[in-house]
């Protein structure tokens, strides 16, 4: 081949590759226009949407947080009734363990407690020693239920468990050192990751498996005071 040819053949290939080069740029250049007027659409409708703040304002103003609050305490322990009432007063429900469900509960609260979440999942109940049937609607264990109250020492446990595994946080008394029911209702709060807020005198202390157990200590039962702290822990 002699050194024309070459020239011609060196200019074709030379062409060819500038057109490849540009057919490429083009292409590039479309494709970087079509995701700038997706990109714009997007914003354009993320602009028209209501702000994240604006959607939580909303939803809670229209349907207000409400819990099921534990209260683990001595029938005649002072704070309970004032406090069950403020807390009423926010729509939450409350269970004592040392009052019967039916002084508690009507049968106008049943939708409700039916709506309460649990804390634990059924491939967990044996690994917490929790009957399975604590994750059944109220509906289902009413009978359950109403042996409790009768006095049925495996159903008054059932329902203890079963309102504790709904509960969003528990008020355990701790004015005097926590009999084996409180200590109980302790251990299963830990293990399924439920807040405790522990009542007791200023200037005192608590065994260190107790202490252990609190998510918060309240030296000041004033009611204006801990309604805020329990109702921080509902929602």
């Amino acid at each position: 081949m002699d050194a024309e040819a070459a020239k011609i053949m060196r200019d074709r290939l030379e062409a060819r590759a500038v057109e490849q080069v540009n057919s490429s740029l083009n292409s590039m250049r479309e494709e970087l226009s079509k995701s700038n007027e997706e990109a714009a659409k997007m914003l354009d409708k993320k602009g028209q949407e209501p702000k994240e703040e604006d959607k939580y304002q909303v939803e809670y103003s229209v349907k207000p947080s409400r819990g099921l609050i534990y209260f683990s305490a001595p029938q005649d322990t002072p704070w309970v009734a004032p406090l069950k009432s403020a807390l009423n007063s926010f729509q939450d429900m409350v269970f004592h363990s040392r009052d019967l469900v039916a002084n508690q509960f009507q049968e106008d609260d049943i939708l409700s407690l039916n709506e309460f979440g649990v804390h634990v999942v059924k491939s967990l109940c044996g690994v917490f020693h929790i009957p399975e049937e604590t994750l059944a609607p109220f509906d289902s264990v009413r009978a359950l239920m109403m042996k409790a109250d009768q006095g049925d020492g495996a159903c008054l446990i059932f329902s203890r468990l079963w309102f504790l595994v709904r509960s969003s946080v528990v008020v355990c008394d701790l004015m005097q050192s926590p009999d084996l029911e409180s200590s109980q209702t302790l251990l299963y709060c830990r293990q399924l990751g439920i807040p405790v807020i522990g009542l007791m005198p200023a200037n005192t202390c608590l065994d260190a498996w107790t202490h252990r157990s609190m998510t918060t200590i309240f030296t000041q039962p004033d009611i204006s005071q801990l309604l805020p702290m329990v109702r921080g822990f509902v929602g």
